[in-house]
């Protein structure tokens, strides 16, 4: 809220305050992780970026941290063949330690497979692979726990070039 409104001293001490917080309430191992997201929350992507490079290389064994940067470096534009690779690393490890806290009505709401099938469709349609990309978008559909529009949107927009539509 302090970053919205020009104040990134009061930002820089509220990061600090949840650092100390987030440590001292869960041993500070998916810190990273939680760094990541809040900076690319604010759209400071380079930070971001850099959170998630140290989640990985501090829990190589996890999934979630090949995913995390993998998708933010297609999704962005940064380095799609990387984020492709670490996608790829990903896929065919198993699953890690890390349950992501997303569970509605004992329901869990995200399932990382899906995510890492759509990030992997995402990059192949941006280096214009759309057969193999609808392929992987097909497997998220497939995979989702609940609806993602924003995958419809690519699932439609891969059918058109492949001529499906």
């Amino acid at each position: 809220l302090a970053l919205t409104k020009g104040n990134t001293r009061k930002f820089n001490e509220y990061i600090t305050l949840f650092q100390r917080w987030y440590n001292e309430n869960y041993n500070g191992e998916f810190i990273e992780h939680e760094m990541g997201h809040t900076y690319l929350g604010a759209n400071i992507v380079a930070q971001a970026e850099q959170h998630f490079r140290n989640q990985l290389e501090r829990t190589p064994e996890e999934r979630i941290a090949y995913y995390d940067l993998g998708w933010l470096l297609i999704d962005k534009d940064i380095d799609i063949d990387q984020g492709l690779n670490l996608i790829d690393k990903a896929l065919e490890m198993e699953e890690g330690i890390y349950i992501p806290p997303f569970r509605l009505e004992g329901r869990e709401v995200l399932n990382l497979d899906a995510l890492l099938y759509f990030s992997k469709g995402v990059g192949l349609y941006k280096k214009q692979q759309y057969r193999e990309a609808l392929e992987y978008l097909n497997l998220a559909w497939q995979e989702k726990s609940i609806y993602n529009h924003d995958l419809f949107l690519y699932i439609q927009k891969a059918e058109e070039k492949v001529g499906m539509k």
